[in-house]
């Protein structure tokens, strides 16, 4: 009952977040972007792996990448190394409502970015209250249910899909896309 309350509460804020965004929408491809945000949950050691080689060959490109990685122990694992643009926060980092509460995050919002991927491939309020609050021109995520309203690209997966098929549609769906 109380989580039910909760998620209706959730809903709102994000709808509340959306509203208050003064954004200007441009579709361009990661190719095109020149500074990239990417927000995830950091579910183990692999998919953390993942995530930071694909960085690394975006990085090689010139890009600049900015990553906040959530991980839903009360500790950011071992493996989580922090890097000068790489960021992880966890469960102490939250707030009861389920809402970031470190400053490092905050400023991560409010960095206007080309593009925002956000490679979460499950329901999570902490990464879906980052990308609606996020002043992005473009953002992009996994098709989730009751979320739609917050992308501006969806890429719908079934349950046989993992995360290097999320970054594999991430690039290959935004090819086609011409910015200005």
């Amino acid at each position: 009952m109380i989580d039910s309350i909760k998620r209706f509460f959730q809903k709102k804020e994000i709808r509340k977040n959306l509203k208050i965004l003064n954004r200007r929408l441009v579709f361009q491809s990661i190719e095109q972007a020149k500074t990239i945000g990417v927000v995830y949950v950091v579910e183990d050691e692999a998919g953390y792996i993942r995530v930071d080689n694909w960085i690394k060959k975006l990085f090689a490109t010139g890009k600049i990448i900015r990553v906040i990685g959530y991980h839903h122990s009360d500790n950011v694992p071992h493996y989580c190394i922090p890097k000068l643009k790489h960021e992880y926060y966890c469960k102490k980092d939250v707030n009861w409502f389920g809402k970031p509460i470190r400053a490092s995050v905050n400023d991560f919002i409010i960095e206007p970015f080309d593009v925002l991927v956000d490679l979460t491939m499950v329901d999570n309020y902490t990464i879906k209250h980052i990308v609606s609050s996020s002043n992005a021109s473009m953002k992009i995520g996994c098709k989730v249910d009751g979320y739609e309203e917050i992308y501006d690209l969806m890429i719908s997966l079934n349950d046989e899909h993992d995360m290097d098929d999320l970054i594999y549609f991430v690039e290959s769906y935004t090819k086609q896309l011409k910015g200005e």
